[in-house]
């Protein structure tokens, strides 16, 4: 796709030196399913990543479900504007507190929803122009081969692997706060985490000592009970008195 393209995608800052030796390797008769291919700058690794889009029947679009983010709410401009929303409601006499709720929740949904797609649009801005820069940086160093540059590059990588793993740091505050609110709880997070350890501990059949296999629970803990008692059986010694009085 890309047949008078020269990029690379591995920098050793040892040798010095690009080389291409990052592949991926797929069927023959999956070559008409490829839309996009492409060496991408190295963000936070010295492999450029090797990305390849291709057509699936199997993929199917999944429905979008909103969910509060959390870190916008330690954003003090956040809550300044969320307080002056709530502040501007109307209300009336008439009007029942299921009603005003329903209206505080509505108002608060659509000021959250657009604060956050103003910082993820912010966000994704400072990306594009980051990744301008990291493959303006880029052509200049393997032209240039200056130390200088190389380090303008690096910077520019640690700023935008700032910006890449943010979202998933956020993510990992859900499974936390989902761990601490069912604590102590029978239910299905419970019953999940058993499964795993009693399916390794429970014994389902057994071969008994007549050579046949049961899976009964009461044979099975009869034939348990039996094992372990003569395993466990150790005969009383016999005192010198005993011994005497045997002669």
């Amino acid at each position: 796709m890309h047949p008078a393209d020269k990029e690379y995608a591995h920098y050793s800052a040892i040798h010095k030196q690009y080389s291409r030796i990052d592949y991926i390797f797929i069927q023959q008769n999956q070559l008409t399913s490829i839309q996009k291919v492409e060496i991408e700058s190295a963000a936070w690794s010295d492999h450029g990543p090797v990305t390849l889009r291709m057509d699936s029947p199997r993929v199917r679009p999944t429905s979008w479900t909103w969910r509060l983010q959390d870190s916008l709410l330690l954003d003090l401009s956040v809550r300044e504007r969320v307080s002056e929303d709530l502040t501007c409601i109307e209300t009336t006499d008439d009007q029942t507190v299921t009603t005003i709720w329903e209206a505080h929740k509505s108002v608060l949904r659509g000021t959250l929803m657009h604060l956050a797609s103003k910082k993820k649009n912010e966000s994704q801005r400072q990306m594009r122009e980051l990744m301008v820069c990291i493959n303006a940086l880029e052509t200049q160093h393997k032209l240039s081969q200056l130390e200088e540059t190389y380090k303008e590059l690096l910077e520019a990588r640690r700023s935008l692997l700032m910006h890449i793993t943010a979202p998933y740091y956020n993510s990992l505050q859900h499974p936390k706060a989902f761990f601490y609110q069912h604590v102590n709880k029978g239910g299905k997070l419970l019953a999940r985490m058993l499964r795993g350890p009693q399916g390794m501990t429970q014994v389902h059949k057994l071969r008994t000592t007549d050579g046949m296999v049961t899976q009964f629970p009461d044979r099975i803990a009869l034939e348990i009970h039996s094992f372990y008692s003569s395993l466990y059986s150790i005969p009383q010694p016999t005192l010198p008195e005993e011994r005497a009085d045997t002669r």
